[in-house]
């Protein structure tokens, strides 16, 4: 589990919904107020996160082989990986008798 998960995780389970916070430039939330904003917040990233990776890896609404085994092997290359597995994450093109 990602330390960013166990963090909100455990601010999360100490908020108490019906408390009053009051922020250092003296905004008042509940707690369930402040809840919902951070959920808001973190739908918000997800969907950010979802459209960079369609933007990288998709074209027409697919996902795009060689765009995923191209940085594939840029991220293997640049963490210097045995050159075997960089090869065998190329794409190959494969014909059928029509050509």
């Amino acid at each position: 589990m990602a330390l960013g998960v166990q963090m909100t995780k455990v601010a999360m389970s100490n908020l108490f919904l019906n408390r009053k916070y009051v922020t250092k430039n003296g905004y008042v939330y509940t707690g369930e107020q402040l809840r919902d904003r951070i959920m808001n917040d973190i739908i918000k990233l997800a969907e950010i996160g979802e459209k960079s990776i369609r933007d990288r890896f998709f074209t027409d609404g697919k996902l795009d082989n060689k765009k995923v085994s191209s940085e594939l092997i840029r991220m293997l290359s640049s963490r210097t990986a045995d050159t075997g597995v960089q090869k065998a994450l190329q794409i190959v093109p494969v014909y059928n008798e029509q050509g």
